[in-house]
């Protein structure tokens, strides 16, 4: 049976890079979660209807050399990582 996920994201944050690539980090991003969604890999919270309000990623090493394709991947793969993983407090 297919699932339909509606996922918005407001605002990410990204201190210390430059604007410019924006657009390309964003779609990567986009891509990239669609995926990694699409695996069926979906957190607790997200199957039973709800949602998360606030996701603080994490950080990583970056330089303005780094493809912004890769760099989206990253992103997305550090917000998929942090839903997808338990709260322990």
């Amino acid at each position: 049976m297919s699932q339909t996920i509606e996922l918005y994201i407001d605002q990410i944050v990204l201190h210390g890079m430059e604007g410019r690539n924006r657009f390309e980090i964003g779609n990567a991003i986009e891509e990239e979660l669609s995926r990694l969604l699409s695996q069926g890999n979906l957190p607790a919270t997200f199957r039973s209807g709800g949602g998360i309000d606030i996701l603080n990623g994490s950080s990583f090493q970056y330089n303005n050399s780094s493809r912004s394709n890769l760099v989206g991947e990253h992103i997305a793969g550090s917000i998929f990582q942090t839903m997808t993983t338990p709260d322990t407090e």
